[in-house]
């Protein structure tokens, strides 16, 4: 929500004479030194978000292309599209940031972050949506499908037109996600600069290098210090804290539970099969089963990175290197 405090377009999108200095949105050809350790532009390749070096063509806010063209990037506006542009966000932002920060109970306050975090993701939001629907509430079961052995439930995807969807804004989230990675990037620089870097996520940072960490919006916070750490894919990496402690975070399979052991093993690209382990049920097996019970699961990890945001070298990693024919 810290990057809620700029102007974000309002009104309707026009094109104009490209101008890196001006603008809203703009498609460019852009030229990625391959010497950097982070890519400064974010390309969805291959069904992922990534963030490479090399050259590639696609859509960004102009003010996350006139930031690598600083960083050292070549950037050549191909078209561009400009609106008027207003701090409409910086009220809202401040005071769902106070109704947190001065909630007396730890779910208030997660609940107000959760209601300013998706606002950004609302203006963002795909217009094909799925949706489930009990039979009671269908007329018209064409492009509809059951979920359940009875047919009590059926999921429809459907295209939410303008009209009734007008809190769909892309430009507006695209120009707060470019602010966002634009001030992320800039910690992960200076994290760079001083020391390393193991980890980052879209807000965070795991690094050996001293930031200045505060308690105000957007501010860095301090969560832990480790002795150890193995980081081996996105979301998924455990640390040994200084009491001793082994942290896990491992998306997908929070029941996963691994060893300081089986991390070592993982860091060197061999696999880990713990065969099963218990799991709750997930929503569609509820909705068979009419109850949430415990399955048996079964789980292999294997320490090979594959196909990622980044590329494999050893126990480090380096940006994918695109070129103009992976578009």
């Amino acid at each position: 929500m810290s990057c809620y405090d700029g102007p974000v377009p309002i009104g309707k999108l026009l094109w104009t004479t490209p101008n890196i200095d001006t603008g809203t949105l703009a498609r460019a050809k852009v030229k990625v030194p391959t010497s950097f350790y982070l890519g400064p532009l974010p390309v969805r390749y291959r069904g992922r978000l990534t963030f490479p070096v090399g050259e590639f063509i696609g859509w960004w806010d102009t003010r996350w292309l006139k930031f690598a063209t600083e960083l050292g990037c070549d950037v050549s506006l191909l078209q561009q599209l400009r609106a008027d542009e207003e701090p409409i966000l910086k009220e809202f932002a401040e005071d769902t940031y106070n109704f947190r920060i001065n909630s007396t109970k730890e779910i208030e306050a997660r609940l107000w972050k959760l209601f300013g975090l998706r606002l950004s993701g609302k203006f963002g939001q795909s217009r094909w949506q799925s949706r489930i629907v009990h039979t009671n509430e269908i007329k018209d079961y064409t492009g509809s499908y059951p979920m359940d052995e009875n047919e009590e439930y059926h999921e429809f995807t459907e295209y939410i037109s303008g009209h009734r969807a007008p809190y769909i804004k892309p430009a507006i989230s695209m120009r707060i996600r470019s602010e966002a990675g634009i001030r992320h990037t800039k910690v992960l620089l200076d994290a760079l600069s001083k020391g390393e870097i193991y980890y980052c996520d879209t807000d965070s940072i795991v690094t050996s290098t001293t930031l200045p960490i505060g308690k105000g919006l957007g501010e860095l916070q301090l969560v832990n210090q480790a002795l150890r750490g193995y980081f081996i894919q996105c979301k998924f990496y455990g640390y040994v804290s200084p009491m001793g402690v082994l942290h896990q975070t491992s998306a997908g399979f929070r029941d996963f539970k691994l060893m300081e052991y089986d991390f070592q093993r993982l860091l060197e690209g061999k696999k880990v099969d713990e065969g099963f382990y218990l799991s709750l049920s997930n929503w569609r097996e509820v909705l068979k089963k009419a109850a949430v019970r415990k399955v048996n699961r079964h789980r292999k990890i294997s320490g090979v990175l594959g196909f990622s945001n980044r590329r494999q070298l050893g126990k480090d990693t380096k940006p994918l290197v695109l070129s103009l024919k992976d578009h």
